[in-house]
């Protein structure tokens, strides 16, 4: 639910058996399968990679984001306000919330950029990039994403400010 680069790069050495660059790889198969013929990934989690930095635009990180959106379980996570996980540590059961860093989704999470028709969407960040987010809204049968990119990191409400505009748009 927050961004995190451990978990994607977990997932993606799973995925391929192991083999960093081949799940790099099949990222960009992808985009490139997608049309996304403004992107090239240099890193499972889009943190630089030997020097390098993934490299995208907005137009093609909607081409992903309508992609994703029609993936089975995307849409529960993504409007997930936070996730409970129980364990144990020495005998005793423990419990850990983790947040959702989208603070268009719960009236609690994000209060005064709070959308009631928001259905969640991702946010990131990283030294290149600034901070980007992808969000989704329907209302009625008007389906919306927004992607931006670009916020330098001291304004980290911006963009959601900005999507809220636009979505109340």
């Amino acid at each position: 639910l927050p961004s995190g680069c451990d978990a994607a790069d977990t997932l993606g050495l799973y995925i391929s058996g192991g083999d960093y660059q081949a799940t790099v790889d099949m990222m960009n198969a992808k985009a490139k399968e997608l049309g996304m013929e403004n992107t090239i990934y240099y890193s499972i989690s889009g943190l630089a990679k030997d020097g390098k930095n993934n490299r995208s635009t907005e137009q093609d990180l909607y081409k992903l984001a309508k992609h994703a959106f029609n993936l089975p379980y995307f849409q529960q996570i993504v409007k997930t306000e936070y996730y409970e996980i129980t364990g144990r540590k020495n005998g005793q059961v423990t419990k850990h919330y983790v947040q959702n860093t989208n603070s268009l989704i719960g009236e609690y999470n994000g209060a005064e950029y709070y959308f009631p028709y928001s259905l969640g969407g991702k946010t990131g960040h990283s030294s290149g990039a600034g901070r980007c987010y992808i969000s989704f809204a329907k209302k009625g049968d008007l389906l919306v994403a927004i992607v931006t990119q670009g916020v330098p990191h001291q304004h980290h409400h911006y963009h959601f400010a900005d999507h809220r505009l636009l979505l109340d748009y």
